[in-house]
């Protein structure tokens, strides 16, 4: 859920909260995650069916495809896009989303694209995570330096800004150290 929350909020400029789920989470947020995780699900089970996918198509499964479909279509709309020559645009925004709202033929091209990236960034997330843990719990004289510096960088508050992330260069050493020895366990 962790990984659901960070993809959301780099995405889609706000996170779903899935972690807050039963406390202060609004109920769009909480259905979102429920059926991203069940929609998830059903789609790795009809990867494994390959050819016969088809007949994995559980009542379930539809009505979560089409909850997360109705979710990421509400965020689109939020977005106020407008059609001209170029694209879709948004009015006075640049942001990622936009930038591919304009390469999209449709809004449901640009759902997908969504989805999709949501989907990859969710993995992609969690397998670093997963690896930076595996790692930080090995060595401990890296955590403790680690813990230092955000210790120094973030002071009393809960929750980190860009800009405190830029003040952590140890921190994407650690993280791109540990993706870099990810990627050679496959080796």
């Amino acid at each position: 859920m962790l990984t659901l929350d960070t993809t959301t909020a780099l995405l889609l400029g706000q996170s779903v909260y899935s972690l807050k789920a039963d406390v202060g989470a609004d109920d769009a947020n909480k259905t979102f995650a429920r059926n991203w995780d069940i929609a998830q699900g059903g789609l790795a089970k009809r990867f494994r069916l390959a050819p016969w996918h088809f007949f994995y198509n559980t009542l379930e499964f539809r009505r979560a495809c089409s909850s997360v479909h109705r979710f990421v279509d509400d965020y689109i709309r939020h977005r106020n896009l407008e059609r001209d020559v170029d694209g879709w645009k948004a009015p006075g925004s640049d942001s990622f989303v936009d930038q591919l709202a304009q390469e999209s033929d449709s809004l449901t091209s640009l759902r997908y694209q969504l989805i999709n990236i949501l989907l990859a960034g969710r993995d992609t997330t969690a397998c670093c995570l997963s690896w930076t843990f595996r790692l930080l719990v090995r060595h401990d004289a890296v955590m403790q330096r680690l813990r230092e510096e955000i210790r120094s960088a973030m002071g009393d508050k809960a929750h980190p800004t860009r800009e405190d992330i830029r003040r952590m260069p140890y921190l994407a050493m650690v993280i791109k150290e540990s993706m870099a020895i990810d990627l050679l366990q496959g080796l």
